[in-house]
């Protein structure tokens, strides 16, 4: 029976040197790329849409909100004009876009 332990604890005491020399195993890093900003842009432009936050929603939504304002009696947050005006960018953008010829 002793040679039976004796050849256990061997047995345990390498496989734990084996461990204990062998280097963690990590997952080589990934260089993260950064996003292109203009990614939804070109894609909207190409669908021939506005972005979301520009579209026929966000514009009922700025409408109503100077509706509100002015049924209130309050100052106008003028939301319909600053909608229209990044619309009027968005649409220089995707002209921009078009006339460079790039892929959209």
């Amino acid at each position: 029976m002793t040679i039976h332990r004796l050849a256990g604890a061997t047995l345990v005491a390498s496989l734990l040197a084996a461990c204990a020399a062998a280097p963690p195993h990590r997952p080589a890093p990934v260089e993260a790329t950064a996003p292109d900003p203009d990614r939804w842009d070109r894609a909207a432009c190409r669908l021939g849409e506005y972005p979301p936050e520009l579209g026929a929603r966000a514009f009922a939504r700025a409408r109503q909100q100077d509706l509100h304002a002015r049924q209130r009696g309050e100052w106008s947050p003028f939301a319909t004009a600053r909608v229209q005006s990044e619309r009027e960018a968005f649409d220089a953008r995707c002209d921009a876009l078009l006339a460079s010829g790039t892929r959209l």
